[in-house]
C-alpha cells in the first residue's frame, strides 16, 4: 500500500510538472522588412453647377462618379514583440508601409444639360502608412503557422484635381485638398521558418485596409462669360494588399 502511494504521488507530481513547463510562455521581440503589391480604389464623386445670377443655383447640376483605381508596390518595416506557449502564439506589431502607385486619371464629361463640355484629372496620393496591430496563430506543424492580424493605421493624404472646360470655354481651375485618414486594418497569413535558423522566418500575408473618412475639394472658376461654375469633388479609398516579409526573432 505504502508502494501505491508513492508511485501515486509520483506519477501525479510528474504530471503536475509537465503541465506546469507546457504552460509557461516564452517571449522575443522581433524585426523585420516586408515588400509586396497593393491595390487602391475608390469612386471619385463630382458636382458642378454655375452660381451666375442669371440661371437658378441647381438648375444645371451636374453630379457624376469616376473610378479611381492604382495598383503597384508597396513595402516596409515592422518591429514588435510575441508570446508563445505551445503551439498558441500572441503578439503586437507596428510597422510603416511606403505605397508608390499614385497615377492620374482622366475623364470627361458635360453638364446636365449637354450645353458645355468639361474634362478632369484626378490624383489620389496616399502617405507612408503607419500601423499598430494585434497578431493571434497556431502553429498547425512544426514548418507551419497560421495567424490573423486585426488592428488600425493612418496616414496623411491628398488629392489632387483639375476641371477645364472644351470647345469654346477657355477656364480651368485645379484644387487640392489633404487630411490625416484613420483606417481598420485586418489580414490572414502564414508564417514558416528557415531550415536551419529557426529565429528567421518568412511570411507571406493577405491585408484589408477599410475606407477612411472623405477626403474632398472644393472651388470656383469667376469667369467673364458669366456663367462661373463651381466644383466640388471627394473620394473614400479602401486597399488590398499582398505582401512578403523576412522576420528575425530575438531576445
Amino acid at each position: 500500500m505504502r508502494c501505491f502511494k508513492s508511485t501515486l504521488f509520483l506519477i501525479i507530481s510528474t504530471l503536475l510538472s509537465t503541465t506546469q513547463v507546457h504552460a509557461e510562455w516564452d517571449w522575443n521581440l522581433l524585426l523585420g522588412a516586408s515588400a509586396g503589391i497593393a491595390s487602391r480604389e475608390g469612386k471619385l464623386t463630382t458636382e458642378m453647377d454655375y452660381t451666375n445670377d442669371i440661371i437658378p443655383p441647381g438648375f444645371f447640376r451636374t453630379n457624376i462618379k469616376h473610378n479611381l483605381k492604382d495598383t503597384g508596390f508597396i513595402w516596409g518595416i515592422l518591429g514588435g514583440a510575441q508570446a508563445t506557449c505551445g503551439a498558441y502564439m500572441f503578439g503586437i506589431e507596428a510597422s510603416v508601409d511606403w505605397p508608390r502607385y499614385d497615377s492620374a486619371h482622366a475623364f470627361a464629361f458635360t453638364d446636365s444639360q449637354g450645353a458645355q463640355g468639361w474634362n478632369g484629372l484626378a490624383r489620389y496620393e496616399q502617405g507612408n502608412n503607419i500601423a499598430l496591430s494585434m497578431r493571434a496563430g497556431y502553429r498547425v506543424f512544426d514548418w507551419l503557422m497560421g495567424y490573423v492580424r486585426v488592428g488600425g493605421e493612418t496616414s496623411k493624404d491628398k488629392l489632387h484635381t483639375q476641371f477645364s472646360g472644351n470647345e469654346f470655354y477657355p477656364f480651368g481651375i485645379s484644387m487640392e485638398s489633404s487630411r490625416r485618414s484613420l483606417r481598420f486594418l485586418g489580414g490572414v497569413g502564414i508564417e514558416i521558418p528557415f531550415p536551419f535558423l529557426s529565429s528567421l522566418v518568412a511570411r507571406a500575408e493577405y491585408n484589408f485596409h477599410s475606407k477612411g473618412k472623405n477626403l474632398g475639394v472644393h472651388g470656383a472658376i469667376a469667369d467673364n462669360f458669366n456663367i462661373d461654375p463651381s466644383f466640388i469633388a471627394e473620394t473614400r479609398q479602401k486597399m488590398h494588399s499582398g505582401i512578403g516579409a523576412i522576420v528575425w526573432n530575438f531576445g
